[in-house]
């Protein structure tokens, strides 16, 4: 099973898709984005989020709607990286967003 991840502005999400199992996947969290915006990843990929600036977290689930209890992190100066390992029962496309104030809802960032 594959799935991916994908990331615009503060959002992302995780979309199932080939690649070898076990690689890790940097994503870069910054003042309104994810960078990659799409991560493709199986199960047992690691998936990376480091701070690039701001006060950020990632929190699985779709935009403004609540954790779906994938994962939540934090992303800050004071905690600046999260990883998170693919289980084998990740859904097809796994949104995330920052919940941070109002990141979630302003601006697009989501």
């Amino acid at each position: 099973m594959h799935a991916a991840i994908c990331a615009a502005s503060v959002v992302g999400a995780v979309l199932m898709a080939p690649m070898a199992v076990g690689d890790t996947i940097d994503v870069a969290t910054g003042s309104t984005y994810y960078e990659p915006a799409y991560v493709f990843v199986q199960p047992g990929d690691v998936l990376h989020w480091y701070h690039d600036g701001g006060t950020h977290d990632v929190t699985s689930g779709e935009p403004c709607d609540g954790d779906s209890g994938y994962f939540y992190a934090p992303i800050t100066q004071a905690n600046p990286t999260f990883d998170w390992t693919v289980p084998g029962d990740m859904p097809n496309i796994l949104p995330y967003y920052c919940g941070v104030g109002g990141h979630c809802v302003s601006g697009g960032q989501y």
